[in-house]
């Protein structure tokens, strides 16, 4: 008996089905989808309302134009597929591969590795199509504005689908290269295959406006400029769009090819074969010969190798520095198209809570790495806990090192939010958001290590455990900010608030370290 990859795309689709279908029988899920929709639409309606008021979207446009430069975009749009790169040759595989879970159902099954490559892409494209319809129909109210965006639009966001999807083929590629026997072709391939990324990206190749022909970035970067009208150059923007699918299907047969080699952990090659920096990024080092005697150290180094083959995390650090050389810069020049907000004195008192609030979101979305700092684990979360290693090391290790991803990511946030809005006092309300840092990230970790506790996937946290994360944190951060408005000497600021942040801090830690010790 034969498997075709007709009949495994068909049982994907089925599995995709049955769950959209379990989804609708739990209330909980659909409470959470309906809040999220209808927010989104709220927000949207409101960018409708700026959308209507034209000359603020001409000078934005106009401001975009000075600020940007097209060769730059151009160079931009080529650090994610570098960035997979990277992460394919040294790090994992890719999800759509075929997981060790599927070994013992798999290995027995006349099936080949192409085709479940295959099959569970399509389930990760159909995904990818029911949130590209969500997001259209959370764009209604713009889109109600002036329906003849739609097409743009449409073209838009699938170009934007084929763009990421065309960096996890090169992903794919880059993870066949590197699992060559050959040291030869390991090496010759992965250079190639960086040639074809960067060669069309340099500025003397962009000025042409051709450039749009030669690769996938360049494409999706032709398509933005020519659906936006920012820095456009005229050209047919279907014809960029039917290069960018070109490119599509060149990166995915290609994979798709690699693909036809059975290997990996799941069909008995690949374990053990990573070396040096390749070992340490795929997760397969034993530290236990590490010069780091620190526990807590080296499991932060451990967690920060495994955390940088993913292409967005690469991207945070790039916009950490990106973002705060852009902030010094407006402090600096303070261009006339981006004034700040000079609030009248008469408003300044009203101001403030707003400034706060926006402080409170700003730190919260920052601080969600925290929740997932144990949930990134997965099932190596029980290996960690089953280790040597001391339940408090572990603990301290994922917060401490939650609080500096933290910190990197809403730096660049806060430095614009001072230069924006400008109210009395914002330079130390601004340092408040430190004790924000610290009491968000404790209760994330908190919150995700009580995951495997509550289930046995401990890669996905329950929906009320993952709803309570802002509430609690919108909780605590409006009582902490209450509590600096309604004190009246800087003295009582200085003494409570240190030790409310460390008995917050202390509580959701010490519950942290008891979940870890209930774990089944």
């Amino acid at each position: 008996m034969t498997v075709t990859l007709l009949q495994l795309v068909a049982n994907e689709i089925r599995m995709s089905y049955n769950q959209v279908r379990r989804t609708a029988s739990e209330k909980s899920m659909l409470v959470f989808y309906l809040i999220v929709i209808s927010a989104g639409i709220f927000i949207s309606y409101v960018i409708s309302l700026l959308v209507a008021f034209s000359p603020l979207i001409t000078d934005i446009q106009v401001a975009l134009e000075e600020l940007l430069d097209r060769n730059l975009l151009f160079t931009a749009a080529s650090l994610l597929p570098v960035a997979s790169l990277l992460s394919g040759y040294f790090g994992e595989q890719i999800s759509s591969y075929i997981q060790s879970t599927d070994e013992q159902v798999l290995m027995p099954a006349p099936v080949k590795t192409y085709q479940i490559f295959v099959s569970n892409y399509v389930r990760q494209l159909l995904r990818k199509a029911a949130y590209l319809a969500i997001v259209i129909l959370v764009l209604f109210p713009v889109i109600q504005q002036n329906i003849g965006i739609l097409p743009a639009l449409g073209m838009l966001l699938v170009s934007s689908i084929l763009y990421l999807d065309s960096n996890y083929f090169i992903h794919s590629i880059a993870a066949e290269i590197s699992a060559d026997s050959s040291r030869i072709k390991r090496i010759g391939g992965a250079l190639v295959l960086a040639a074809i990324i960067l060669i069309p990206t340099i500025p003397q190749i962009t000025s042409n406006p051709n450039s749009v022909l030669l690769l996938h970035s360049n494409a999706y970067i032709g398509i933005i400029t020519e659906t936006t009208g920012i820095l456009s150059i005229g050209y047919f923007a279907p014809v960029v769009f039917a290069t960018l699918f070109m490119f599509y299907m060149i990166w995915g047969l290609t994979a798709t090819i690699l693909n036809e080699t059975p290997r990996g952990d799941a069909w008995g090659g690949g374990v053990g074969q990573a070396t040096g920096f390749s070992e340490v990024v795929k997760g397969e080092a034993n530290f236990v010969n590490s010069r780091l005697d620190d526990p807590i150290t080296w499991i932060m180094k451990k967690d920060f190798w495994s955390r940088i083959r993913l292409p967005l995390q690469f991207w945070k650090y790039i916009y950490a520095v990106v973002g705060g050389s852009f902030v010094v810069y407006l402090f600096l020049v303070t261009p006339s198209w981006l004034q700040p907000i000079q609030i009248p004195q008469q408003f300044q008192s009203t101001a403030v809570p707003a400034f706060m609030l926006i402080l409170i979101l700003l730190v919260q979305v920052s601080c969600i790495s925290s929740l997932m700092s144990f949930m990134d684990e997965k099932e190596r979360v029980y290996l960690l806990k089953s280790s040597p290693l001391r339940t408090i090391d572990i603990v301290l290790s994922k917060y401490i090192q939650s609080v500096l991803e933290s910190c990197i990511g809403l730096l660049p946030q806060l430095g614009l939010l001072v230069y924006i809005f400008r109210v009395e006092g914002s330079a130390f309300l601004t340092s408040l958001a430190f004790p924000l840092v610290l009491v968000f990230s404790a209760a994330g970790i908190m919150m995700g290590s009580y995951v495997p506790v509550f289930t046995n996937n401990p890669s996905k946290p329950p929906i009320p455990l993952a709803l309570a994360f802002p509430v609690v944190d919108l909780v605590l951060g409006g009582m902490m900010m209450t509590l600096v408005l309604q004190s009246a000497e800087a003295w009582t600021i200085q003494i409570i608030m240190p030790m409310v942040t460390v008995l917050l801090v202390g509580f959701f830690l010490r519950l942290s370290v008891q979940a870890l010790d209930n774990y089944k």
